[in-house]
């Protein structure tokens, strides 16, 4: 085979598919080689003297006359004009005429449109098509020359793309079993090399898929047979109907709309298209198509934009044509009932009730939250509660009193020594541990206090004047230990008098200080059912009172409203 055979057979396998008439209307890429051939001349005989002479009509529609050696880009053989490679300005019309010099045999007429590539892969508009069936093999073949080598022609592997995606070289793609997901554009790209330069080459096919008759038919979606639609009188409703119609862009298949009178069995009245230029009074239909993961559906919506009483005498019924087994969905208009309107008084009663519960709610919680204290000991009174039970502790408090007992006041002595038992331990039945008071002389002061701290369940701290001795300072630390290091004891500070420095104390005493603190005032503070005594028995651990009388004092939200302000 010669250069000039080569070279037709080249290009009449890999140029894009034909519009129009398919002799006469060429598809190409740009930068792409390309043939032209003259139709109907390819086996002219050169020998009978006549030769082919290609012309161009340009913008003014004049034919020019093409030269053979004009450009290296647009070269010619016998029968062929050949493009290395195709500009878009190639676009245009073309004629081939067969003359001898002085006569003109016959002549074609040729159009070229030259496109671009989508994402520099392919153009839809030079695409083959193919149809392929769901569930058989399918095979693909490149449609090019390989590994042919003459005249200075050379052509590598194919390259197979799906939509621009690179898949794998080979002559042929083969499917074994073709799926819904395998449609789409497929593109075969062959290097080819020539004049010293490289080209690639590619042609693109669109496969279509469709099903087999034995795996899928179509059948309009939905289990129900008869939908029944609640509406509103005046309302507009739209009444929807999908169908699937197979694997492939299909035309045999649609969906109409009629309606008949319930009790009638006539065909009934059809329906047409929706008008949206103009307002649409009457029922009419609006019909699309949509693919989803292979597969094709059809819907139609019948649109009734205002119901009245005579639509619902209807049954709508939206059928799918060419199919053996007569697919319908039938649909029942029946009128919404409406709800009764809550008379005006109910409504307002309503609301007023719902206005004094949320006040009330709202009373309730500020209640709580101003009478927390004497509500827990309520709550602790009434139900007997005690937290001392079992807990191995012989003291309900170990009272640490900072200031050396010589040199403190004579009130400072008294309110720790009588003032704190009289009241805890005589009314409430604690039982307090006071160093000076209980502890025997004599013994190691450190390790008395470590046991007395160690048998109680609370530390009180009594923060008096800015002297303390060494006694007192491991009393605090010790006490603060447990609480904030061991978590064994909790405690409590009771300032005596208001203090103006606490620089003199450990700093972890200032965690404690502003959660903790009971401030003693004097002759406010000395009764019982005081706010000061509530609060330290508050965070005493619970204990039933030594006597009843006690929880009475908390029980009247008289009195519980004219203390709380103490």
């Amino acid at each position: 085979m010669d250069c000039q055979g080569l070279l037709i057979l080249i290009f009449m396998l890999l140029n894009g598919p034909t519009t129009g008439n398919a002799s006469h209307v060429t598809c190409a890429l740009e930068n792409e080689p390309l043939q032209l051939a003259c139709p109907k001349l390819t086996s002219a005989d050169p020998q009978t003297g006549f030769a082919i002479v290609w012309y161009k009509r340009n913008e003014s529609n004049e034919l020019v006359k093409l030269a053979p050696e004009a450009t290296v880009r647009i070269t010619f053989t016998f029968s062929s004009l050949h493009f290395w490679p195709a500009h878009m300005n190639d676009t245009g019309e073309y004629v081939c005429v067969q003359e001898n010099g002085t006569h003109s045999a016959r002549s074609s007429k040729l159009s070229l449109l030259v496109n671009r590539k989508n994402e520099d892969c392919f153009s839809t508009n030079c695409t083959y098509e193919k149809l392929g069936i769901i569930k058989k093999s399918f095979t693909m073949r490149c449609g090019v020359i390989w590994n042919y080598e003459e005249n200075g022609i050379k052509t590598g592997m194919p390259k197979w793309y799906k939509d621009c995606k690179f898949l794998k070289e080979d002559k042929m793609f083969h499917f074994n079993e073709l799926e819904a997901t395998h449609y789409g554009y497929y593109t075969c790209v062959v290097p080819l090399s020539h004049a010293g330069r490289e080209y690639n080459i590619s042609s693109t096919t669109y496969l279509m898929l469709e099903d087999s008759p034995e795996i899928a038919k179509p059948q309009i979606m939905g289990n129900d047979i008869i939908h029944h639609v609640e509406v509103e009188l005046g309302k507009k409703v739209r009444l929807n109907c999908t169908a699937f119609v197979g694997y492939s862009n299909s035309s045999r298949y649609a969906i109409y709309w009629f309606r008949k009178v319930n009790s009638s069995d006539n065909e009934g009245d059809f329906f047409e298209q929706c008008n949206y230029s103009s307002m649409q009074i009457m029922p009419c239909e609006n019909t699309s198509k949509k693919w989803e993961q292979g597969k094709m559906y059809i819907t139609n919506e019948l649109q009734i934009e205002n119901v009245k009483e005579e639509d619902l005498q209807y049954k709508y019924i939206c059928k799918l044509s060419n199919t053996v087994q007569n697919e319908n969905r039938t649909h029942i208009l029946t009128k919404k009932e409406k709800t009764a309107d809550i008379p005006k008084h109910a409504f307002t009663a309503g609301m007023m009730i719902a206005v004094l519960f949320s006040a009330i709610t709202v009373a309730v919680i500020v209640v709580c939250l101003i009478f927390r204290v004497d509500l827990i000991l309520l709550y602790r009174d009434l139900t007997g509660k005690d937290e001392t039970l079992a807990d191995g502790k012989e003291y309900d408090a170990y009272i640490s009193y900072l200031n050396e007992y010589m040199l403190a006041s004579e009130e400072e002595r008294e309110f720790v020594l009588q003032t704190l038992p009289s009241i805890l331990e005589n009314h409430f039945g604690y039982k307090l541990c006071i160093f000076e008071r209980d502890v025997t002389p004599g013994g190691a002061i450190i390790d008395d206090i470590h046991s007395f701290i160690e048998k109680s369940r609370r530390l009180i701290i009594i923060l008096t004047r800015n002297y303390m001795s060494d006694k007192a300072m491991y009393e605090l630390e010790s006490g603060l230990h447990k609480a904030l290091v061991e978590k064994k004891i909790q405690v409590i500070l009771i300032e005596h008098k208001p203090l103006r420095d606490f620089k003199f104390m450990p700093e972890s005493l200032y965690l404690l200080k502003s959660k903790r603190t009971v401030k003693w005032k004097a002759k406010k503070s000395l009764p019982p059912n005081s706010r000061f005594w509530k609060n330290v028995r508050y965070l005493m651990p619970a204990k039933p009172a030594k006597s009843r009388h006690s929880m009475f004092l908390f029980s009247s939200p008289l009195v519980l409203f004219q203390k709380c302000i103490y």
